[in-house]
C-alpha cells in the first residue's frame, strides 16, 4: 500500500534551508541538516532539489514574488501616485516586522552569485512590476527626478537595514521607529512633501 503524501515537503524544506542559513551562513549551510531540521529524509530533499543552491534560489524567489505581489496588491487600491507607493512601502515595511529572518535569505542568496540566467531574469521580471509604480512617481512629478534605482534603494535600504539588524539580534523591531524611518525615506525621494 502506498503512503498517503502529507503536507508541503518543498515549503518544508525551504523553511527548515531558511533556518540553516540564519544558523551557519549559506557557504556552511549542510544538506543533512537542512533535511533533519524539515523532519525528511535526504533522499526525500533531493526528490525536490538537485542540491543545495537549488533550495536557496527556489526560497528567494518565491520570497520576492510572494514580496512583490503584497506591496504591488496593497497599491493596487491606491489611486494616487504618492498612495500607491507607500502603501507598497508600509506592505514591504509590514513583512519585515513579522520576517525579519526573511532578509536574511533575500542579501544571502542576492549576493552569493548562485543564481542561474533564467533566474536572474526572473527577478528582474519581478522588480519590473515594481519599478512602474516608481516610474509613474517620476512621471506625474511625485518623486525627484533621480533614476529609480536611487528612489527604490532610498526608499528600502534603511528598512532592510533595519529588519537585518532585527534578525541578526533575534530581536522585535519597533513599529514607530520603522515608521519614522519610513518617513524620513520618503521624504528624501518626494518632490514636495505634504
Amino acid at each position: 500500500m502506498a503512503r498517503t503524501k502529507t503536507g508541503d515537503k518543498g515549503a518544508q524544506l525551504r523553511r527548515a534551508a531558511q533556518e540553516e542559513l540564519a544558523e551557519y551562513g549559506l557557504a556552511s549551510a549542510s544538506v543533512n541538516r537542512i533535511a533533519q531540521r524539515a523532519g525528511l529524509s535526504v533522499g526525500t530533499l533531493y526528490r525536490y532539489y538537485k542540491n543545495k543552491d537549488a533550495i536557496y534560489c527556489d526560497a528567494y524567489l518565491r520570497l520576492k514574488r510572494d514580496l512583490s505581489d503584497k506591496m504591488l496588491n496593497a497599491a493596487t487600491h491606491e489611486t494616487s501616485s504618492e498612495r500607491k507607493i507607500r502603501s507598497a512601502l508600509n506592505s514591504f515595511s509590514d513583512h519585515f516586522l513579522e520576517q525579519a529572518q526573511d532578509v536574511i535569505l533575500l542579501e544571502a542568496v542576492a549576493n552569493a552569485s548562485i543564481l542561474t540566467a533564467e533566474d536572474q531574469q526572473t527577478v528582474m521580471q519581478i522588480d519590473a512590476e515594481l519599478f512602474k509604480l516608481i516610474n509613474a512617481g517620476l512621471e506625474d512629478g511625485t518623486l525627484k527626478q533621480a533614476s529609480p534605482f536611487a528612489i527604490a534603494t532610498m526608499l528600502l535600504s534603511p528598512l532592510i537595514h533595519s529588519a537585518r539588524r532585527a534578525a541578526l539580534s533575534d530581536s522585535r523591531q519597533d513599529s514607530e521607529l520603522i515608521a519614522e524611518i519610513q518617513g524620513l525615506c520618503w521624504r528624501s525621494v518626494a518632490l514636495n512633501d505634504k
